[in-house]
C-alpha cells in the first residue's frame, strides 16, 4: 500500500515539475490519480491538512495577557506565561517600550 502511494507521489511530482502534463495523462486518469491519492492519504492513513494558524497573532494575544498580568502585579502569572513561552522557544523581554517577544 505504501509503495503504491510512493508511486502516485512520483507521478504527482512529475506533474508538478512539468515532466508530465495533465493532458498527457488524460482528464479521466488525472481525476483517478487525484482521487486515489486523496483516498490513501485521508481515508487510509487518516491524514488531514491542518488549518494554518497565525502564530504572530496568537503570540500577540498571549503577550497582551502577559502585560495585563504584569499591570495587575500578578507576578506568578507573569512568570508562568514567560516560562511556558520559553518552553516553546519564544522569549519574552521587557523593554522600555513594553513587553516584546522573539524566537530563541
Amino acid at each position: 500500500m505504501i509503495a503504491t502511494l510512493f508511486g502516485l507521489l512520483k507521478t504527482i511530482h512529475a506533474l508538478k515539475n512539468g515532466q508530465i502534463t495533465p493532458g498527457a495523462l488524460g482528464a479521466e486518469m488525472f481525476e483517478k490519480l487525484k482521487n486515489t491519492y486523496t483516498t490513501f492519504v485521508q481515508d487510509v492513513l487518516g491524514l488531514r491538512e491542518e488549518a494554518q494558524v497565525a502564530v504572530d497573532s496568537l503570540l500577540d494575544i498571549l503577550l497582551g495577557l502577559y502585560r495585563q498580568a504584569k499591570a495587575n502585579k500578578q507576578y506568578d502569572q507573569v512568570d508562568a506565561i514567560r516560562a511556558q513561552l520559553k518552553g516553546l522557544g519564544v522569549a519574552v523581554q521587557d523593554a522600555p517600550s513594553g513587553a516584546e517577544w522573539r524566537y530563541e
